[in-house]
């Protein structure tokens, strides 16, 4: 870069790039966040990029209301309408719109509830490069941003996989479900590369540390259809399962 240019990429980024950001939000941490990674020079690191960016890391603050996800959202798609991150943005507050609608289920259906609850799963991943954030096993890469001293409350991922297989039926319903939870995963975390975990992918994890299988099922066709044929295939691992412990421990 020569000096020319770089003179005007730093007065664009020192007085351009700040008034820029009062497009989308004057809050003094999106300014800084904004001056941080803009750069004219590059797409990557345009206004909406940034913008969508800022918008997704809120969704992994959990003192940021879903009311204020929802603005910024319905904020981005007014600014940027048509910037390539539009159906994203459109996809995101649809579902914001009908999770503030919804209610939590009654003390009734205890694995409806703590399927509800997932929404709130507030996780983050400690290392990168990433993708997928695993949130159960020995594999998991979860640090969670609550309460993880020892003798802290299960959160509802680890409970629902304590219900065990009476959780499985509505586990699978849900398994396609495209609520979004406060977990955030990313392949580096200095280009936008950020995706919220959904309670749908959330649900898969936790099915796969009750029973796995080792399968694939593909949901892109028939939702409905491939369900059932999960449930058919989960009930007879089941019952499998609990003939082959009811041996074991007639073994003791």
């Amino acid at each position: 870069m020569g000096r020319f240019a770089l003179l005007v990429f730093a007065l664009t980024s020192l007085f351009g790039g700040l008034v820029s950001a009062q497009t989308f939000s004057d809050e003094e941490a999106y300014r800084t966040f904004y001056k941080w990674h803009f750069n004219p020079e590059f797409k990557a690191s345009s206004e909406p990029t940034i913008a969508i960016w800022w918008t997704i890391l809120q969704f992994g603050e959990a003192e940021v209301p879903r009311e204020k996800l929802r603005d910024y959202l319905a904020r981005h798609l007014e600014l940027f309408p048509d910037c390539e991150h539009a159906a994203e943005v459109k996809h995101h507050l649809e579902i914001i719109k009908r999770m503030l609608d919804e209610k939590r289920p009654g003390d009734e259906t205890k694995v409806e509830q703590l399927i509800y609850d997932l929404r709130d799963l507030n996780l983050r991943q400690f290392m990168q490069p990433n993708r997928g954030l695993k949130i159960l096993g020995p594999e998991s890469m979860r640090w969670d941003l609550g309460d993880d001293s020892p003798g802290a409350p299960p959160d509802a991922a680890e409970k629902l996989v304590a219900c065990g297989y009476d959780a499985v039926p509505l586990l699978i319903d849900h398994i396609d479900d495209k609520t979004l939870t406060r977990s955030v995963d990313y392949w580096r975390n200095f280009t936008y590369s950020h995706q919220v975990l959904t309670v749908g992918e959330c649900c898969k994890q936790i099915l796969d540390q009750i029973v796995p299988t080792g399968q694939v099922f593909d949901l892109s066709k028939d939702p409905e259809k491939v369900k059932e044929a999960m449930k058919r295939c989960y009930r007879i691992l089941i019952e499998e399962k609990i003939e082959w412990e009811e041996k074991q421990k007639k073994k003791k």
